[in-house]
């Protein structure tokens, strides 16, 4: 799924991708080195909104940009053009995320305005309090495929069967 994930988005931001490890990090860096750079976080066992704290800290002391994407790897269906239209609909100023089931969720795209309360994340709660937080500097773009990610062996089971299924995974893929 790490590997997928980061497929996608190392054509869209080529040098400048960042992913943060935490839990079975050994066996992931390896897997990550080839397309990004590698932000450990230690404190992982916090949560998702931890992890945020700690990419946008160590992203923000090594390079200044106008806006930080939150992707995860769990969302397998989310596709290099996904995460264009997201950069294309990227005005500066305004939050852009995906919107599945009814809510904004990630992937999301945040500008520097909001990288503070990103580093201020200290918990489980992940990009989506923010995005409630801010419901109206939200650019909502649609994105239903975001709403499929994989938590658990057996939601890596019944994705694997659909997707194989309907031809998503391809030959040669388990």
């Amino acid at each position: 799924m790490v590997q997928h994930t980061l497929e996608q988005l190392t054509p869209v931001f080529k040098q400048k991708l960042y992913t943060v490890i935490g839990a079975y990090r050994d066996e992931i860096r390896p897997v990550v080195n080839k397309y990004s750079y590698v932000i450990e976080h230690a404190g992982w066992e916090q949560g998702l909104g931890s992890s945020i704290a700690e990419g946008v800290n160590t992203i923000t002391r090594h390079a200044d940009y106008d806006g930080i994407l939150i992707a995860l790897a769990d969302q397998v269906m989310v596709s290099q053009n996904d995460y264009l239209t997201l950069l294309d609909t990227f005005d500066g100023t305004q939050i852009v995320a995906s919107s599945y089931s009814g809510k904004n969720a990630v992937p999301a795209l945040f500008p520097a305005q909001y990288f503070p309360e990103l580093q201020e994340f200290n918990s489980d709660s992940g990009a989506r309090a923010l995005l409630a937080l801010h419901t109206n500097a939200v650019i909502s773009v649609s994105l239903p495929q975001a709403e499929t990610d994989i938590d658990t062996k057996q939601d890596l089971t019944e994705f694997t069967a659909t997707a194989s299924e309907s031809g998503f995974l391809g030959e040669g893929s388990n």
